[in-house]
């Protein structure tokens, strides 16, 4: 009597790799919160920035980009504002987050004496096609998103 190869292997027998799980739906990128909107620190003066975004639509968003704006004047427009940094926000599936937190800058010079004010704003370039727009930036929360940080260094 001959045997196989296979009747003789004690490796255990394959399983098949698990489905991938599909999303058909259209991701919503969402700046769930934002710390600090205002700092009493000049130029030269390294701040630290802390964000999360979370999609709460119902499909996977691409890759894609928060940028961090800083003004002399509140509300702070994005578009008449310095850009003092930018991140790379990863692909999210729906509920998922991306939190970043302490992100250290430096405010530059020329925007002006203390009082500063700061701003973020996810998917600038609309790289991501979304349900939502308005969603996307700290300065036109209307606070409806707003969900606290999973990280214990901002909530106390």
């Amino acid at each position: 009597m001959m045997l196989g190869l296979a009747a003789c292997s004690s490796a255990p027998p394959e399983t098949a790799a698990p489905e991938p799980e599909e999303y058909w739906g259209v991701p919503d990128l969402a700046l769930q919160a934002f710390i600090p909107p205002m700092l009493l620190a000049g130029e030269g003066d390294t701040i630290y920035i802390s964000h999360l975004i979370e999609n709460v639509g119902d499909g996977v968003s691409d890759e894609t980009q928060i940028s961090y704006y800083i003004s002399s004047k509140s509300p702070v427009d994005p578009a008449a504002s310095i850009v003092i940094g930018e991140q790379t926000v990863r692909s999210l599936k729906p509920g998922e987050s991306d939190e970043s937190m302490e992100q250290a800058f430096v405010i530059p010079a020329g925007v002006g004496s203390p009082p500063v004010y700061l701003a973020a704003c996810v998917d600038v370039n609309d790289i991501v096609e979304e349900l939502r727009d308005d969603n996307n930036c700290s300065v036109n929360r209307s606070g409806e998103n707003q969900m606290p940080f999973e990280s214990g260094a901002l909530t106390g």
